[in-house]
Formats: C-alpha cells, sequence, structure tokens
C-alpha cells in the first residue's frame, strides 16, 4: 500500500475515533482530461540513454535558472517519480530521502528514465502512471527566495485522491563519485504537509514575504485546518 495511502487511513481512523460523524458517499474521482503529451528532444532523451552517467554532460547555471523559472529540466517537467521519493512512509518517524541530483536521475536507465511518459492534464497537473494508479503534482509557484512549492496526490485508481504540499529548493553543488569530480543539480526538500484524503485545500503564496497561507479541508472534516509556512 502507498505511502500517502496509509498515512490518511491512519489519519481517518484517528479523526473519526472519538465521535462517529455522518460520512459522505464515496464518489470515484472523475479522471482528468489530458492536455498535452510531452515529446523529450533528442538530445534530452536518446543522448542521455546511449551515455554512461558518468559522462554525462555536467549541468551549468542555466540548468539551475531553468528550473527555478519553470520547474524544468533540459526542457522536460521534473518527474513526478522524484517527488514521491521525498513522501515519508507512515512508519517512518521522519523522512530519510531530501535530497536527489536531477542529472542522473534523469538518466534513462535508471526508475526515472520515462520522462518521455509524461501528461500535463487540463488541471495543469503533471501526471504520470504509477503502480496501477497515478501520481502527479501542481507546481505552484515559487517564493521570493526560490523556494518551490507543489501540490502532489497519489491515486490507487479508486475514490481515494490522497495529496501533500511539498517545499523543494533546487541547488548545484559539487560532487566525487569514484575520484571524479563533478557538478550536480539537487533538488532538496524543505519541508512536507500531508493533506489526507480527498482534501479541498487553497494556497495562497505570498512571494514577498516568503510566506504560504494554507487553508485545507478532508473530505469528512467540517471545518478547514488553516496555517501558514514561513521560510
Amino acid at each position: 500500500m502507498n505511502k500517502l495511502i496509509l498515512t490518511a487511513l491512519l489519519f481517518s481512523v484517528f479523526a473519526c475515533g472519538e465521535e462517529k460523524r455522518e460520512q459522505k458517499p464515496l464518489i470515484k474521482s472523475k479522471k482528468p482530461e489530458v492536455k498535452e503529451v510531452f515529446e523529450p528532444k533528442e538530445y534530452q532523451n536518446d543522448t542521455l540513454r546511449s551515455q554512461d552517467v558518468d559522462d554525462l554532460t555536467e549541468v551549468s547555471i542555466s540548468d539551475l535558472q531553468e528550473a527555478n523559472n519553470h520547474f524544468t529540466f533540459r526542457g522536460l517537467p521534473v518527474n513526478p517519480k522524484v517527488l514521491y521519493q521525498f513522501i515519508p512512509w507512515i512508519s517512518d518517524s521522519r523522512p530519510s530521502i531530501m535530497s536527489i541530483d536531477l542529472l542522473s536521475a534523469n538518466h534513462g536507465t535508471n526508475q526515472f528514465g520515462d520522462a518521455d511518459k509524461l501528461k500535463k492534464d487540463a488541471d495543469g497537473y503533471i501526471d504520470i502512471d504509477f503502480e496501477g494508479g497515478k501520481i502527479g503534482y501542481n507546481w505552484l509557484g515559487k517564493l521570493n527566495n526560490n523556494v518551490h512549492v507543489l501540490k502532489f496526490y497519489e491515486s490507487g485508481g479508486g475514490s481515494g485522491v490522497f495529496s501533500a504540499l511539498l517545499f523543494v529548493k533546487f541547488e548545484i553543488r559539487d560532487f566525487v563519485n569514484s575520484g571524479k569530480k563533478y557538478k550536480q543539480l539537487l533538488i532538496n526538500c524543505l519541508r512536507h504537509n500531508g493533506l489526507s484524503d480527498r482534501a479541498k485545500t487553497d494556497v495562497i503564496l505570498d512571494k514577498k514575504n516568503n510566506k504560504v497561507y494554507v487553508s485545507t479541508q478532508p473530505y469528512w472534516e467540517k471545518v478547514p485546518e488553516k496555517f501558514v509556512v514561513e521560510f
């Protein structure tokens, strides 16, 4: 069972344990209309797949600028599978994966090398098929300090849609692999906030003051929870 689903189920049991509430009927989420299918350019896909990861072209400041301006890497959206690594299991007391190198992650022979299967739906979510269901995210924008705000979701194909907010930041860092030094483009997860099942969530970015105002309400709750995230 997937991570967001386990977290939401446990939260649901805890929230409903003390007071028996009238449950709303489960309504299967409508499948979003596919708006765009991403077609990688030759240098983005075929070249990466044919090269050894140690021979890949190093990242540059232009890669960092592109990531910060568009939340893409060399013309393609960040793979939702990369962001899924930042979602902790319910059994984890703390998240264990906090940074991923986008250059290596886009090498075509690993688990993230399927960027040609990414789709963008009518609501702006970047989606991909995953373990019999779908995962995806909506890039909500970035603050003045280059912290990006994302709404991530996971659906196993049934009525449940489990979501979370992710706050990430890019940086270029030197790394040495078997004596060979090169530059990585890291995507770092700074914060994770679980939003539960089918939560109605409104997010407002105060870019100037580096604040994010959140109002979220799971389908079984009558009053939304409101909080502010500051960086």
